[in-house]
């Protein structure tokens, strides 16, 4: 959406989750003298700062495997509280991930082109006239 188009929003609540995708690094950071570490990363922030959020999802994909790690409030949650959650995401993506490997057809959304102002529904008449037009 346009800068000019965009309603003010005033948010009253704060956001409690956040979800962090790092990228996917696989063969791009492997150079004769420099590659990914082998051991775990650790804590991504100091466990004795201020926590911004109640509850932290990151996510990286390496050597062809997405890895998630949760950081969590301990005076807000359980761990087994957040364990069944972290369980219950993996059930969910993994439907999600079969369902569109198993699409014979492939579907775009607007990120999927460089207009970053395209809607759906012109991605959809895009691809109406194309059909059209080779058929």
């Amino acid at each position: 959406m346009a800068e000019a188009h965009k309603p003010e929003f005033s948010f009253l609540v704060k956001p409690e989750i956040s979800f962090n995708y790092l990228g996917q690094f696989d063969s791009e950071v492997h150079t004769e003298f420099f590659g990914p570490s082998p051991y775990n990363m650790g804590f991504q922030i100091s466990q004795e700062s201020e926590t911004l959020y109640a509850l932290s999802v990151s996510g990286i994909v390496r050597s062809g495997q997405l890895s998630l790690s949760c950081s969590f409030n301990k005076q807000e949650y359980l761990k087994s509280t957040i364990d069944g959650l972290m369980e219950r995401f993996q059930h969910h993506l993994l439907t999600v991930i079969h369902h569109c490997a198993a699409r014979e057809d492939s579907e775009f959304t607007p990120s999927d082109f460089s207009a970053s102002d395209l809607k759906m529904e012109e991605v959809g008449d895009i691809f109406e006239v194309l059909a059209d037009k080779l058929s």
